[in-house]
């Protein structure tokens, strides 16, 4: 079975960096680059964008 990525890791990072006012990257591998793992601990909603957000696509 294969398996398609839709989104980068940086567009993930950049999405969960502007909903969460605290991001915490783990790595499996050396570097971003040469990661085959990548965790994220995502804390603080930022509960105003995400309001923001849902207004806007129900607009």
């Amino acid at each position: 079975m294969n398996y398609e990525h839709i989104n980068t890791q940086a567009e993930i990072i950049e999405i969960c960096d502007y909903f969460f006012d605290s991001v915490k990257k783990s790595l499996f591998g050396v570097c971003d680059e040469l990661s085959i793992y990548t965790h994220l601990s995502c804390r603080k909603p930022n509960r105003q964008r995400a309001k923001d957000y849902l207004a806007l696509l129900k607009s």
